[in-house]
């Protein structure tokens, strides 16, 4: 309930930062049908389905919609426990009762009246497969140079993890990259520089900071940073990548630096390599241990 109420303060104080009146109306519509105006949130439900060899059937309902500028997005869904079916690898599921049955997911943007750039403030708060996961930030972005070929965008905000000890961790891929009963809160800040130059080049810089924040029982930090380029040379496809971070302290397993890819936080939204019943437990072990070399985690 807590967090419901957090949510709901959350909504109003963006709505006092954009100066907006708040009124709303829902209704069961197609896309083309939603005619937004300044005034008015048109929100628009739409039935959600989803299946998993673990957790069943989960069905649910997706909200969204807003108003120009503004977005909001809700996913709510239950995890039934109906049609399980046993794995690839001949092992079957066991739903237990402790399994968390209820989800949800909440996003909302809205736009700041504020100079310099196109501002914007972010919303996130879910609670999905027992983790809760709640943050705040703020966003510019903008275009300069010449024909405007160069973006640049700018995000910095507080992000709070936690998955209680009694939580189940059956679901996941990867369970032992998890921590259970210890809550990490983290500030973090990310500028990314992307150009398209004449001859269609793509060069992209990214810098990443995160330093622990309140409510955390983890300390670490790190400064992070990339560089990507694509090309075309004699009708070849030429891409290259260079990567560095510099840390300190010991973060959760599920944040990590991983070889083989993104972390597990990196791909908590992910629902085929996230959770169990799509990938075979098989393709992850062998008798020299841990074989992630074929599942990339995003990376």
């Amino acid at each position: 309930m807590k967090h419901i109420l957090l949510l709901l303060l959350g909504l109003l104080l963006l709505q006092v930062l954009a100066a907006q009146p708040i009124r709303a109306r829902l209704g069961w519509l197609p896309p083309q049908e939603a005619q937004l105006d300044s005034q008015t949130f048109l929100l628009q439900a739409r039935p959600h389905l989803w299946w998993n060899g673990f957790a069943g059937l989960q069905p649910g309902v997706a909200i969204e919609g807003g108003r120009p500028g503004h977005t909001l997005a809700l996913l709510l869904s239950y995890n039934s426990g109906l049609m399980t079916v046993p794995s690839p690898d001949s092992v079957l599921w066991r739903f237990a009762d402790s399994f968390p049955r209820f989800n949800y997911a909440l996003r909302y943007e809205v736009p700041l009246p504020l100079s310099g750039g196109q501002w914007q403030a972010h919303l996130e708060s879910a609670f999905r497969d027992g983790l809760h996961r709640h943050g705040a930030w703020l966003a510019v972005q903008g275009v300069q140079g010449p024909n405007k070929r160069a973006e640049h965008r700018f995000a910095a905000g507080y992000r709070y993890l936690n998955r209680p000890r009694n939580a189940s961790r059956d679901y996941l891929l990867t369970p032992d990259l998890w921590t259970t009963g210890r809550s990490q809160a983290y500030f973090w800040a990310a500028y990314r520089w992307h150009v398209t130059t004449e001859k269609k080049t793509q060069h992209q810089l990214s810098l990443n900071l995160r330093a622990t924040g309140p409510g955390s029982q983890a300390s670490y930090s790190w400064l992070e940073g990339s560089w990507l380029s694509t090309g075309r040379w004699r009708g070849f496809d030429l891409r290259g990548r260079a990567f560095a971070r510099y840390g300190s302290g010991l973060p959760p397993v599920e944040s990590r630096l991983y070889l083989a890819g993104a972390s597990p936080e990196e791909m908590w939204t992910e629902p085929l390599l996230r959770a169990r019943g799509w990938v075979p437990a098989t393709w992850l072990e062998s008798d020299r241990g841990r074989q992630p070399y074929h599942l990339h985690y995003g990376g």
